[in-house]
């Protein structure tokens, strides 16, 4: 019985148990890789008559193409550095669980790339096609950055960058999506509407990301 108890005992955390929580952290960063990866090749293979058949080439489809494009790759570049910095710690005991909610929303944010992707193709044969699903899954996609924030500051206990930026981008996309529905009423085709709907998109995610990455660790050298 004495045996059993010892057994039991919470254990002081090691060197070693830290390094096998970040080798974790590492596999399931690396899971994730792989999805945005695949995401990244679904998107040439979708997109391949784009470049192949000149004919239907169309502004509105190149600039959503870039949108997703810089959508996801400085998401996952921002997302390294942060995972850098705060790993996941889903060995902890008293951590697990919120870490577990943090892995499953960065699954549902590559998941949700994979539907920008997709959705944009329409444009390819009808540059005028609806993209109302596309303008409200960005202030989607905020809104999970800001879930994944909060996990990350309930298991580290401490919140290193404002949110302001994040609040600031999700009223500027949901107002978007406001003016996408009002575009027909102003008179604008549903090509010149979809057209300017991707650049305004795009210039508040570059926004976005800009001061994101002015939050980012520098290191002094």
């Amino acid at each position: 019985m004495g045996r059993l108890l010892n057994w039991l005992e919470v254990r002081e955390r090691t060197t070693s148990d830290a390094n096998i929580e970040l080798r974790a952290s590492q596999q399931l960063v690396g899971v994730i890789d792989v999805l945005l990866a695949l995401i990244l090749v679904e998107g040439a293979v979708s997109y391949k008559e784009l470049f192949t058949g000149h004919s239907r080439m169309n502004a509105a489809v190149l600039l959503a193409l870039v949108l997703v494009y810089y959508t996801a790759l400085r998401s996952f570049i921002d997302w390294h550095l942060a995972m850098e910095e705060r790993p996941y710690r889903i060995l902890d005991r008293n951590a697990r669980s919120v870490e577990l909610g943090r892995v499953v929303l960065d699954f549902g944010i590559m998941a949700t790339y994979t539907f920008l992707l997709l959705r944009a193709h329409v444009l390819i044969d009808d540059p005028g096609a609806d993209l109302l699903a596309l303008a409200l899954a960005y202030p989607a996609i905020y809104a999970m950055y800001m879930a994944w924030n909060r996990l990350q500051r309930c298991a580290y206990g401490a919140e290193r960058f404002t949110q302001r930026p994040l609040w600031a981008a999700t009223t500027a996309a949901s107002i978007l999506v406001g003016l996408y529905l009002l575009a027909p009423q102003l008179g604008l085709d549903d090509e010149l509407r979809n057209t300017l709907f991707v650049l305004l998109e795009l210039g508040i995610v570059a926004a976005f990301r800009h001061t994101n990455w002015q939050q980012q660790l520098v290191l002094d050298r």
